[in-house]
């Protein structure tokens, strides 16, 4: 069989791919089609995640091997994306950004035995529009421009206390450039040259 998924994102709205595969294709084939359709980062780390219909996550399919277990991820290049999927309008989704849980939508939307023996399966059929940024970082700058203003109000607030309203006297001036008040106090009493003998 050929199944024809319909990728889309939720950040883009004309944004789509319909991605082509056997039945016999893996996960893996499907996952390195999409990352080369929207020319991401391969070395990034990036997991399907079977869903309902109502996009909620079920069992992660994940790149790495994580151990066995009734409830471990399955390993993209081990399984078969026809052994799960097999009926119209079934979803799956696509995480590509763990940092930020940004994801492709992913829907079946057309089965047929038609083979197109011209072409090296996956392969992208149609499409639209320029896919999102694989990673963004404008959470973090957000984070360290709050923080950078929340210091500048600190230092403000410490130089206030500092000044408790008062007129500054000759010993805090001498403070300030770390010279000794009691050495400013006696300064008159030095001699500019030698002790008379």
């Amino acid at each position: 069989m050929i199944l024809k998924f319909r990728i889309t994102s939720n950040e883009v709205k004309n944004f789509f791919r319909d991605i082509q595969v056997k039945s016999s294709n893996t996960f893996f084939d499907l996952h390195d089609a999409i990352q080369s359709e929207v020319e991401f980062d391969k070395a990034q780390l990036a997991s399907f995640f079977l869903t309902d219909e109502t996009w909620q996550k079920g069992r992660e399919i994940t790149l790495l091997y994580l151990g066995k277990g009734s409830n471990s991820p399955l390993i993209m290049d081990e399984t078969i994306i026809g052994d799960y999927f097999n009926e119209l309008n079934q979803k799956l989704m696509y995480v590509f950004d763990f940092f930020s849980s940004r994801f492709f939508a992913i829907e079946l939307i057309e089965i047929t035995n038609e083979l197109d023996r011209r072409k090296k399966y996956p392969f992208c059929s149609d499409g639209k529009g320029d896919g999102p940024q694989q990673i963004v970082f404008e959470k973090k700058r957000e984070t360290k421009q709050v923080i950078f203003e929340e210091e500048i109000i600190d230092e403000l607030d410490l130089a206030e206390d500092d000044d408790d309203g008062e007129d500054k006297t000759e010993h805090e001036e001498g403070e300030e450039f770390g010279i000794d008040p009691e050495f400013l106090e006696n300064a008159d009493n030095f001699d500019d040259g030698g002790t008379e003998q």
